[in-house]
């Protein structure tokens, strides 16, 4: 399962996700794959949020540590990824609500051919309404569901 931007934020014990996140990691975390891009996004947001970057250099720290425990490893970068993820980009989003990272992860979850874990509504939409070929969305309930 490829980690959307929204699983490392779900790692922090105040999200909403948290529990159905930790959940999936306990029967599952060997099985998620962070991809570099949801890492680049997340620091992009916290950033915009005027941390410190010793604050956010502390919740990278924590992600990895949690990363380890669970097993989850982290998608190497290639250029296959991020040239797909430009194509959805091209083909659907440009016009569309999606973000640039989103339509980056999309790419990153069709070439590796595995789902990509989030609720980020417009994913269930892109894959409804534009029959991606390949691309497969789990939201954290559905990964639950289907590991239990």
């Amino acid at each position: 399962m490829i980690a959307d931007t929204e699983v490392l934020f779900a790692l922090q014990e105040n999200d909403p996700h948290h529990k159905n996140l930790k959940a999936i990691l306990e029967l599952a975390g060997q099985q998620i794959i962070i991809p570099h891009i949801a890492c680049f996004e997340m620091l992009i947001i916290l950033n915009s949020q005027n941390l410190l970057s010793s604050d956010i250099h502390q919740i990278f720290e924590l992600i990895d540590d949690i990363r380890k425990i669970y097993q989850i490893t982290y998608a190497s970068f290639e250029l296959t990824h991020l040239v797909k993820g430009l194509e959805v980009y091209r083909e659907i989003f440009h016009s569309k609500k999606g973000t640039f990272f989103d339509s980056l992860l999309i790419g990153i979850a069709i070439n590796l051919k595995e789902p990509l874990l989030g609720n980020d509504k417009i994913f269930q939409s892109m894959m409804i309404k534009n029959k991606l070929e390949g691309f497969q969305v789990l939201t954290f309930e559905d990964a639950l569901n289907q590991l239990s």
